[in-house]
């Protein structure tokens, strides 16, 4: 294989553009989308509680259920991500979800809403190493932290709009339609993105990508799209230890995430003593300055560090310990400042959020196990999760506000001290 950019005709140069825009763009809606039938939950969570005359604990556990199958599933549908291709696993995931999110609007008892919601969570798993998967196929080394800085943010804007939709379904129609109609968009969708992606440039008659940008490095042995068995891809996730080491970032990265996105709301109820109304505003602005802080990071890794992922997310990470630690401290009724704050920790967790999850996975995966090392990556990132949901009120019961910002710090500082372990690391594409 010629390792030099090859066919470098206008035709072949519009058609790659097309193709990459076209791919880019469905799988930036379809990510999106898997939060329509994902974050509904938790809005039509008071009236399922109201309807079924459970307890918050037993109808907690339907939300663990989901958490935890979904942990299992990234790990599993990553490594069958890797033998199928994207493509297919997202329209099984897809389908699959939107019967589950069906099946859960028709539900009248708790074991029945855990199951079918345990199920939906192992599907919804499906996306994200997916997408990753044909991500790797479509965009090189050198390239993908911008990318994916920029594509990151779809999982905040999904996040906003899927809450909306089920706010307004929930209000005007009932908590069952808020399954309902989800479900029906997201089978629609399941479709569309069938129709409008491809796994890799290969199967549009296309030179593989690393040929077609001159990477010579990536070139070597990542050019062509060729399924290399079990074996490899187990290699490439569990016996790698950079994989680990970004898994055990993540999880540290996803405590203080779901910590923070949990628990803020309530914190500024309580404590800086806001209006319900305001204190759902002020927490808005973790996600809105999140998005902005994903494309920094990824322009970051790209410009300033040759595509090297550790030194961005150390800093932001250290960032994050600063800020996080701030707005303890600062007075609630100075809400400016405090919102400020909120923002720049929001900026630097999200930054480290979607750069290792993204494109660090899909550099050490290589395109060959990309689905297979983001699935590993964010299922670890999941135990964070659950910890973060019971443990972080656990500490607010039992020690304090303070204990739980702490716990939060702590996990920051330990991310950063490990993604500084990786700060002249730089995956090689040599076998």
């Amino acid at each position: 294989m010629e390792t030099a950019r090859i066919g470098t005709s206008r035709a072949l140069d519009e058609k790659y553009r097309y193709w990459r825009a076209r791919v880019f763009g469905t799988l930036f809606v379809a990510y999106g989308s898997y939060y329509l039938c994902r974050v509904n939950f938790s809005v039509a969570l008071p009236k399922i509680q109201e309807t079924l005359g459970a307890s918050k604990a037993e109808v907690g556990a339907i939300a663990t259920a989901l958490y935890a199958a979904y942990a299992i599933g990234q790990v599993v549908n990553g490594q069958l991500g890797d033998r199928v291709g994207g493509r297919v696993m997202m329209l099984v995931g897809m389908l699959v979800s939107a019967l589950m999110n069906l099946l859960f609007g028709f539900g009248h008892s708790l074991g029945f809403l855990m199951a079918i919601w345990a199920v939906n969570g192992y599907f919804q798993a499906t996306g994200w190493p997916s997408i990753m998967k044909i991500m790797a196929a479509w965009f090189t080394q050198k390239e993908r932290g911008t990318i994916m800085g920029w594509f990151s943010t779809n999982y905040q804007i999904g996040n906003v709009l899927a809450w909306l939709l089920a706010g307004y379904l929930v209000e005007k129609l009932g908590w069952r339609a808020t399954f309902w109609v989800p479900a029906a968009i997201f089978g629609v969708l399941s479709i569309l993105v069938y129709l409008g992606t491809r796994d890799a440039p290969e199967q549009v008659g296309l030179p593989p990508v690393e040929a077609y940008r001159g990477d010579a490095e990536q070139v070597k042995t990542d050019h062509e799209d060729i399924y290399p068995g079990f074996r490899y891809t187990l290699r490439k996730t569990f016996l790698n230890k950079w994989v680990w080491l970004l898994g055990m970032i993540y999880l540290a990265i996803d405590y203080a995430r779901y910590g923070l996105m949990t628990w803020a709301p309530t914190f500024i109820l309580e404590v800086q003593h806001a209006p319900l109304k305001q204190s759902a505003f002020k927490a808005a602005i973790l996600p809105l300055l999140g998005s902005v802080g994903s494309i920094f990071a990824g322009w970051a890794s790209d410009k300033w560090f040759g595509a090297r992922r550790g030194p961005i997310s150390a800093i932001m990470l250290f960032g994050l310990a600063i800020f996080t630690y701030l707005f303890r401290i600062v007075p609630g009724d100075n809400w400016v400042l405090s919102l400020i704050v909120l923002g720049l920790a929001g900026f630097c967790l999200y930054g480290p959020h979607s750069l290792l999850g993204g494109a660090a996975a899909m550099d050490f995966g290589t395109r060959k196990a990309a689905a297979s090392a983001a699935g590993f990556i964010d299922a670890l990132g999941y135990v964070g999760a659950i910890l973060a949901g019971w443990g972080s009120g656990l500490l607010v019961d039992k020690y304090g506000w303070t204990a739980a910002f702490m716990s939060w710090v702590l996990a920051a500082l330990l991310g950063a001290i490990l993604s500084a372990i990786m700060w002249n690391v730089k995956p090689s594409q040599e076998e």
